[in-house]
């Protein structure tokens, strides 16, 4: 960050098993940063939302590693989850990915919930690549393992190649929670919608 311009206000870590950062939110609600970037895990990202919410950080950019995603963080947040950031590199929004918004449909039909964005959608997608691969390889191991390797795959998470294990066409991307709904935000050329600051929390 700091090699990009970026001036960095506060650099801290927490422990594994965390039960409380209220001070640590303390500090940063005093700094006012224009962003807040937590590489949290469910159990603190969970933390992080409670606190920053009771002590008011409205930082414009707020991020959250891994939890966000989840369908019971939804659940548990409701409208606080707007305009918070987190990893991830699908929406049912995107309307070029044959088979994405009916993936999500079927899904919600299903369970009765919404998938996670990342696991759910990773293993659906793991299917549909073998799927197609065994259409074209037959089940032996080398030739699967060949066709894997070198074709491209129409999925819900648009095209996939691999160059040997390396996924090559889907970039690192953002997701953000707006009105209830999950977009992607950065790569602009790969978003379903524009980045909104995280302004306030519901009460």
């Amino acid at each position: 960050m700091k090699k990009a311009g970026i001036e960095v206000v506060l650099d801290t870590q927490y422990a594994a098993g965390v039960k409380d950062i209220t001070a640590t939110l303390a500090e940063i609600k005093r700094l006012q940063p224009d962003a807040v970037v937590n590489l949290s895990y469910p159990p603190d990202a969970i933390l992080y939302m409670r606190g920053a919410r009771e002590q008011g950080i409205t930082a414009p950019f707020q991020f959250l590693l891994v939890g966000p995603t989840a369908a019971f963080f939804s659940k548990m947040f409701g409208k606080n989850l707007d305009n918070i950031v987190t990893m991830g590199h699908w929406s049912p929004a995107k309307t070029d990915w044959p088979g994405a918004k009916e993936f999500f449909d079927a899904y919600q039909a299903k369970t009765g919930e919404a998938p996670d964005y990342l696991d759910a959608v990773l293993s659906y997608v793991s299917a549909q690549i073998l799927e197609q691969a065994v259409a074209k390889a037959g089940l032996d191991k080398d030739a699967l393992r060949k066709e894997i390797s070198t074709d491209t795959f129409s999925t819900i998470n648009g095209p996939i190649k691999f160059e040997g294990v390396q996924n090559v066409t889907t970039p690192t991307m953002f997701l953000q929670f707006q009105d209830g709904a999950v977009q992607i935000v950065h790569p602009p050329e790969m978003a379903t919608a524009k980045f909104r600051p995280k302004l306030k929390w519901e009460q």
